[in-house]
């Protein structure tokens, strides 16, 4: 488990304060990805709790060790893809950059594994070659490949999937899920909308360097996700309805119990329903919602 406690953080040459008293756990066996606007301070938690950078206040345990006072110790536990492509020797081959990672974990060479991580990435066949001649998209299968091989604890994936076709990133999210089944705690950042919805099973949105929710993906759902429901008829006008053709009106309904009331009495002055739409909000738009609201 990884435990984020009240984590503030000031840049002080332009006197900014990315991360102001952040806290949150990142349970095991569970997905935890971290959602916000540019600016918010997610790259800053992420280069925090990865040792990378020191908080002017709070900590951050791994598996109950400090990251500010047993920084080595902690770190033996997590195991970290950042964005970009600079996670990897470019002038070793795929298959030395594995090794070399994995000895550095300590970690035994199972090739075997590797070789079914290869094959589900696509990247099996490059591995004999040297990474400077991998495309963006492959040395990000790579890195990841790398990061889910050792049996550690704790994974962070900063933007996964970027730069990686539609099949990669399918894939990558069933071995995500895969790992996490496995016990492992995930925080995972990510501006696709898309692969957290799937993957998520919480979620801390951040903004201005605080949480402003952190809660369970079903929870943003239930909370957020109000169901709209469109209804085009031809006939009288009733409140609240658009003309948007001869005869013909269109009503944007938010509630099932208006909706109903609203049928009862299209029916009641002899409306004619040409079609009823339902639509439900993605995370996009919940996202935005919560953004809005703060």
């Amino acid at each position: 488990m990884i435990k984020v406690k009240d984590l503030t953080k000031v840049y002080r040459k332009n006197m900014v304060k990315a991360l102001d008293g952040v806290s949150f756990n990142i349970p095991p066996g569970k997905v935890t990805v971290l959602l916000g606007p540019n600016g918010a301070g997610k790259t800053t938690l992420i280069k925090i709790i990865s040792g990378l950078v020191l908080p002017d206040e709070g900590d951050v345990l791994i598996n109950g060790y400090s990251v500010v006072r047993r920084r080595s110790a902690a770190l033996r536990h997590l195991s970290v893809v950042l964005e970009g492509d600079r996670n990897l020797f470019y002038r070793l081959t795929g298959w030395q950059n594995i090794e070399y990672f994995l000895a550095l974990q300590g970690e035994r060479f199972n090739k075997v594994r590797v070789k079914e991580l290869a094959h589900r990435f696509g990247i099996f066949d490059a591995l004999d070659r040297e990474v400077r001649m991998y495309s963006k998209g492959m040395k990000q299968k790579l890195s990841l490949l790398i990061s889910f091989l050792p049996e550690i604890e704790n994974i962070i994936l900063d933007e996964p999937t970027v730069g990686v076709d539609v099949i990669s990133s399918i894939e990558i999210r069933k071995l995500i899920r895969e790992m996490a089944n496995e016990g492992r705690a995930i925080l995972l950042t990510t501006h696709e909308m898309i692969v957290a919805q799937e993957v998520a099973d919480n979620t801390v949105f951040l903004n201005k360097g605080k949480v402003i929710l952190e809660t369970t993906m079903k929870e943003v759902f239930e909370r957020y996700a109000a169901t709209e429901f469109t209804v085009k008829f031809r006939g009288p006008e009733i409140k609240n309805a658009e003309l948007i053709g001869d005869g013909v009106y269109e009503i944007r309904i938010f509630d099932t119990n208006v909706l109903s009331e609203v049928l009862l009495k299209l029916s009641s002055i002899g409306a004619e329903i040409l079609e009823m739409k339902v639509h439900e909000k993605d995370l996009e738009k919940i996202f935005m919602e919560i953004l809005e609201n703060d």
